[in-house]
């Protein structure tokens, strides 16, 4: 037996419109299983990463290529597993950042400064 199936299909252009001058929020929220054998030992962890960024855009040339500062607001990360449970959040956290999540809790008022490419 055989099948065949066909359509076309338009092309479809998509890409960022964003203004100059405004400021845009974006979140991320990674939710991650992990399973894996350590020493012949099963182990299972679950973790959440939570970041929200600040687009604040400097400037749109007349080709659509813009000048973006990206800003780290927010990050959230939660972990539960066999190595114990770790629950950070940059908002609400009080005190010494456990060292599990000292990486993220880092990243608080970085910023990353970008200039997009069309293609």
């Amino acid at each position: 037996m055989s099948i065949s199936c066909s359509r076309s299909f338009e092309k479809i252009n998509l890409k960022l419109d964003l203004k100059k001058g405004v400021n845009y929020k974006t979140k991320l929220i990674i939710e991650q299983e992990i399973a894996q054998k350590v020493m012949g030992q099963n182990q299972t962890i679950k973790q959440v990463i939570s970041t929200t960024y600040s687009y604040k855009v400097f400037d749109v040339n007349p080709e659509g290529v813009m000048s973006i500062d990206i800003t780290y607001i927010f990050v959230g990360f939660k972990k539960d597993g066999s190595m114990g449970h770790v629950d950070y959040d940059s908002q609400t956290h009080e005190g010494e950042v456990p060292l599990a999540a000292s990486a993220f809790a880092s990243l608080i008022g970085q910023t990353l400064s970008i200039k997009n490419e069309l293609q």
